[in-house]
């Protein structure tokens, strides 16, 4: 059977030569400049019969070593200045724009429109090839910054030719996508596929087997075991000690998730005392490797001044990066921010983003938004934001959702909401919220408790109604004005009837 090889100059996924000449074609304000063979002496100076040039762009076949070698050139001249291959891009420029130009500067070239939308659609290419090392893209992300699009014009030049490979194969692809993550780390694919085999066979000796592919030095075990022992899963209780020495393991292989795990446990203290400068360099480490996570606390770092300088405006640069991937926290870290800094909009955005990605927190702020009007009034998306708080596992569930919940629409109804009045699931979210330390819901089932009291005089109230007390009384957040609130709110409960019991 005939191999199928994957076609480069049709998609979005590849920073390819096809691309690249794709890209060239439709920036291209006349069509008739574009062709491939005016496109490919653009780069490389010689003309070439176009059968050749089709085949290096549909990716059947590795451009020609005298082709690369004329590339290797320009790329040494490059490195000794970047002015002695300008003719790439001003002979780029000139099919752009259908006319001549003459000797630019390099500070010209980077101002014309045509080549800047050209040279950002390179850059994203480069983002979405997971071939491209991150060094590379790291390297063009800084020049896009500095908006020096010459740069990113001649280094994506050089990767499509010299850096990417071709021809890609269908049976491959899975492979060498898995191999591109795994590019700039020590881990071995050999690795990943032992630590598979034992996931998947589903083997009744899973931990057994687990520790000793760890013992092995198998990184992926290693990784594993060290979260277990992080999150308490081994002896019943965390083992910080026991986890850094797993974590250790795949920490020297690059794994991102054990540098980001280890940086965190020095973060918080769970390793050692003053280890900030350590912290950052794990985190550090773990954020060049692509940790989502790690990005986010370097960003908390420079929020709150640990080891680095306290710089909002820099911890916010790391957060919209880190939420640009999706990261849940940092959406909620740039919202909190941006509410201080009274743009509320944007922080309900935010918010709303990390809410929509399932984010329990996000969820209940989302739905205090709606319920408030803040943005706009809308009790039924309050109610829907709040359930949704709900769906979140036991250790990130946010627990205010359930006071709100219970207060604003199961303890009256909410006709807007179209939710009737519930008191068995008024009492039981007060509940769930008071049992993991919501004061307010602790306060409201206080009130509930001791209007019943008044009402029905039973003894099991009295006792509910005690209990409650001591609860707020021992709460962190229990202050003067808190005892003074509750009191007065006592004594408009008391003042038709002529009964009193101990009060805070």
């Amino acid at each position: 059977m005939n191999k199928v090889y994957i076609k480069m100059n049709n998609n979005e996924e590849y920073l390819s030569l096809g691309n690249v000449f794709r890209i060239i074609k439709e920036e291209s304000k006349s069509k008739l400049n574009a062709l491939q063979s005016e496109i490919f002496y653009s780069l490389f100076d010689e003309y070439i019969n176009d059968t050749t040039i089709n085949n290096y762009c549909v990716g059947v076949r590795a451009i020609g070593d005298a082709y690369k070698q004329i590339m290797i050139h320009k790329q040494k001249k490059y490195e000794k200045k970047k002015e002695n291959v300008k003719s790439m891009a001003l002979n780029c420029l000139h099919i752009l724009e259908g006319r001549l130009f003459e000797d630019l500067s390099i500070e010209e070239i980077n101002q014309n429109k045509s080549f800047q939308n050209l040279s950002v659609r390179f850059y994203n290419l480069s983002k979405n090839d997971q071939n491209c090392s991150y060094d590379l893209k790291n390297k063009l992300k800084e020049a896009l910054s500095e908006k020096n699009y010459y740069d990113i014009f001649t280094e994506c030049i050089f990767y499509a030719v010299l850096g990417n490979k071709q021809p890609l194969y269908e049976k491959e692809r899975q492979k060498t996508k898995i191999e591109a993550i795994l590019k700039d780390s020590c881990l071995s694919y050999k690795g990943l596929e032992d630590y598979l085999l034992l996931t998947l066979n589903g083997n009744v000796n899973h931990d057994f087997t687990l520790k000793k592919l760890a013992k092995e030095g198998n990184v992926y075990a290693s990784y594993e075991m060290g979260i277990k022992e992080y999150n308490g899963l081994i002896s019943g209780e965390p083992r910080y000690v026991e986890a850094y020495r797993y974590l250790s393991v795949a920490a020297l292989s690059h794994h991102a998730g054990a540098l980001y795990t280890i940086g965190n446990m020095y973060l918080k203290k769970k390793i050692g005392e003053n280890q900030e400068e350590e912290a950052y360099h794990y985190l550090k480490k773990a954020m060049d490797l692509g940790s989502v996570a790690a990005i986010n606390s370097i960003g908390l770092m420079y929020l709150n001044g640990i080891y680095v300088e306290k710089n909002v405006e820099k911890a916010k640069k790391y957060f919209k990066e880190a939420a640009s991937k999706e990261c849940v926290y940092a959406c909620n870290n740039l919202g909190k921010i941006l509410e201080k800094e009274k743009n509320v909009k944007e922080a309900f955005n935010y918010f709303l983003k990390s809410a929509n990605l399932g984010e329990s927190w996000a969820c209940n702020q989302v739905g205090e938004y709606y319920r408030k009007g803040i943005i706009e009034k809308d009790n039924q998306k309050a109610f829907d934001y709040y359930t949704e708080a709900l769906t979140s596992d036991y250790k990130h569930i946010c627990y205010y959702a359930y006071y709100n919940l219970a207060l604003y629409y199961y303890k009256n109804g909410n006709m807007e909401g179209l939710i009737n009045k519930d008191k068995i699931k008024y009492r039981e979210y007060l509940e769930k919220a008071s049992k993991h330390g919501i004061l307010k819901a602790s306060v409201e089932l206080f009130y509930d408790h001791y209007q019943k009291y008044l009402e029905k005089k039973e003894p099991l109230e009295k006792e509910k109604v005690l209990v409650y007390k001591d609860k707020i009384e021992s709460h962190k957040e229990f202050d003067i004005a808190l005892k003074e609130q509750i009191e007065n709110a006592l004594r408009k409960m008391e003042k038709n009837l002529k009964i009193k019991i101990e009060t805070l």
